[in-house]
């Protein structure tokens, strides 16, 4: 089934604190096939998002839609560690689209393929930063990942995502997991579809 997990670490290395992974209390509510399934979550919006079974192949005819909500006055600051998707021309076949509240409601942007692919528009190692409390990503897969006939094992994605003051949404983020060790925020994630979510 559906797999939705976070993790906190509110301890410092070398400090001594016991449990150097502790859980963190969130809420987390989840839309799959009319399920709803609520957990409450104060603590600093942090984690991962995957393609259904990532690292194996995603499935077809897939759509994933996760929300990302955070208190006013922070960002959501999002960067894809991995990214394979199947390439297209205008990025219509597989894809990733990122979405924010602006004044004029532009997306931030579709994206598939594999990085030096000839087609399709690969996100890079660039950070992507809500403007405003919210932003959603929705992963599309239409019904085959074959090429000429052979069938191509596209792995789909790997982003994290975190809340930041907006006053930092200019500072890169860092790559990759990373434990927590400062003062939360809360926040909110709503997933519909069938992807995977972890979080910290």
């Amino acid at each position: 089934g559906p797999r939705a997990r976070f993790w906190g670490d509110q301890s410092v290395p070398g400090t001594g604190s016991p449990g150097w992974w502790q859980p963190l209390r969130y809420k987390l509510v989840i839309k799959l096939r009319g399920i709803h399934s609520p957990v409450p979550a104060p603590g600093k919006l942090l984690g991962e998002i995957t393609t259904p079974y990532y690292l194996k192949p995603y499935p077809n005819n897939n759509i994933s839609t996760w929300d990302i909500t955070v208190p006013k006055g922070f960002v959501v600051k999002l960067n894809f560690w991995q990214f394979n998707l199947q390439p297209s021309e205008s990025c219509l076949s597989d894809y990733v689209k990122l979405r924010t509240i602006t004044a004029d409601k532009k997306d931030l942007g579709q994206y598939c393929g594999q990085l030096g692919s000839a087609t399709g528009n690969h996100p890079g190692v660039r950070d992507f930063a809500s403007k405003g409390s919210w932003m959603r990503l929705m992963f599309h897969s239409d019904f085959s990942n074959a090429e000429n006939g052979t069938l191509i094992p596209y792995k789909g994605f790997l982003a994290y995502y975190q809340a930041m003051g907006e006053y930092e949404s200019s500072t890169p983020c860092r790559r990759g997991p990373r434990p927590m060790h400062d003062k939360g925020v809360g926040g909110w994630v709503r997933r519909k579809g069938s992807g995977v979510t972890k979080g910290h």
